[in-house]
């Protein structure tokens, strides 16, 4: 229920007005807390890049670099998180959800999290190979390193720990908990289109949009943010791992292949075995409502369309400015070249 008052209207059609006009409203924040998160991150490269200049050097070292880039996620987090806190007067208990799963339903949603993973993994390759046919690349350089013991684990702490718990925080936590008030079905589709514009480049978007799905249905079914942290984390770990495996040269191109294949082939096998356990613990665990209905003083009730809510999410000054930036620097990061 939403927790606002509601106005003694007795024309369903006032009614549906105060409900867009809230959803406008509500939309907006949550618009400027996602430029916010932008934004904290943007701000704290350019003033690192500001500092190396000052500094002379072009470069900084892996192992400071990484304990700024942990810092930096924290921090781009859970400051824009704490004024949308303080500026919107909710409470952080009742947005987000942290209920008791149990360790069998969390070990089975996460097992079936990386089958779907790797599914949107295999999504996501086809959709950039067909972008590069048409000269369309991401200008976005991954770092190729040979890494220490201390590297690879700082690696691991902030390029997969870290943003599992951040990520789920803000986009999962406030963003699905606030917007589920009208509806799962609503929730998880907005959440996932700004959980992929996130990450702005063609590289990662298509892969992060599906993730986003799946974690925001995940948290709609659990009411809890630690199966999908637990999913987060470890598709995370196991891409950062393959990354450190592969730029470190331990196997060869061959040995690789063959690994990805039978990882990939395991966690397809155990998704299957789990998604057999969650339908027989629930049957109704993989349906998803969109139904939202709030009584008015007169006892009726109303509810928006899906497509209505989806226009009073997209069309506000919070949104439209998220989704502007992100976009704008989607864009920046990708190149087009000719294919021969």
């Amino acid at each position: 229920m939403i927790q606002n008052a509601v106005p003694a209207f007795n024309d369903q059609e006032n009614i549906k007005r105060y409900q867009k006009r809230l959803l406008n409203k509500t939309s907006s924040g949550l618009g400027f807390l996602v430029f916010a998160y932008y934004a904290m991150i943007a701000l704290s490269s350019a003033v690192l890049a500001l500092f190396m200049e000052i500094m002379q050097t072009g470069t900084l070292d892996m192992v400071p670099l990484l304990y700024i880039n942990t810092f930096v996620a924290v921090l781009s987090g859970f400051l824009p998180a704490l004024f949308y806190f303080l500026l919107s007067k909710k409470r952080i208990s009742d947005t987000v959800d942290t209920k008791y799963t149990s360790i069998p339903k969390i070990l089975a949603i996460t097992f079936l999290g990386l089958a779907v993973a790797m599914i949107a993994n295999i999504a996501s390759n086809i959709i950039i190979s067909n972008f590069e046919y048409w000269g369309i690349i991401n200008n976005v350089d991954s770092a190729q390193e040979v890494y220490t013991l201390e590297q690879a684990v700082l690696m691991v702490v902030s390029s997969a720990v870290v943003p599992a718990f951040i990520e789920e925080f803000v986009f999962r936590g406030i963003l699905v908990g606030v917007l589920r008030k009208y509806g799962d079905a609503f929730a998880i589709i907005a959440s996932a289109v700004m959980f992929g514009l996130m990450h702005r480049n063609i590289t990662q978007i298509p892969f992060a949009f599906i993730l986003g799905l799946l974690l925001a249905f995940v948290y709609c079914k659990t009411n809890s943010l630690i199966p999908c942290i637990s999913i987060h984390l470890f598709n995370n770990f196991y891409a950062v791992i393959t990354q450190i495996f592969y730029s470190s040269n331990i196997l060869t191109e061959r040995m690789y292949t063959t690994v990805f294949a039978l990882i990939s082939f395991a966690f397809f096998l155990i998704g299957f075995i789990s998604f057999l356990f969650l339908i027989k613990k629930d049957k109704n665990f993989f349906k998803v409502s969109d139904s939202y209905a709030e009584p008015n003083n007169g006892g009726i009730y109303v509810s928006l369309t899906l497509k209505e809510k989806m226009k009073e999410f997209f069309i506000n000054v919070g949104i439209l400015l998220a989704v502007i930036i992100l976009i704008f620097e989607t864009i920046y990061n990708t190149g087009f070249t000719w294919i021969n």
